[in-house]
């Protein structure tokens, strides 16, 4: 999914540790992972609806890291001009 995919450049960018990332990295998968399990189990009936209300905070969600990845790096370059 989206946060496995794209987690380990903000890992990279703040030079995280390989024992920490795998380890917060696992302990998010797993809730992510729980998470929509139960959703589909709940709403296996309406599984329609489910992939609608997904589909429209996917993007809202890559927005929100592509505006942060921006900051971040824009942060960055500015401090470094210090």
């Amino acid at each position: 999914l989206f946060q496995d995919t794209y987690i380990s450049l903000v890992a990279g960018m703040f030079k995280c540790e390989l024992a920490t990332y795998i380890f917060y990295s696992s302990l998010g998968i797993t809730i992510w992972n729980t998470i929509l399990i139960s959703l589909g189990y709940i709403l296996f009936d309406n599984l329609n609806v489910l992939e609608g209300i997904y589909g429209k905070y996917k993007m809202l969600i890559l927005i929100a890291f592509s505006v942060s990845i921006i900051v971040i790096f824009m942060r960055k370059l500015l401090l470094k001009k210090r």
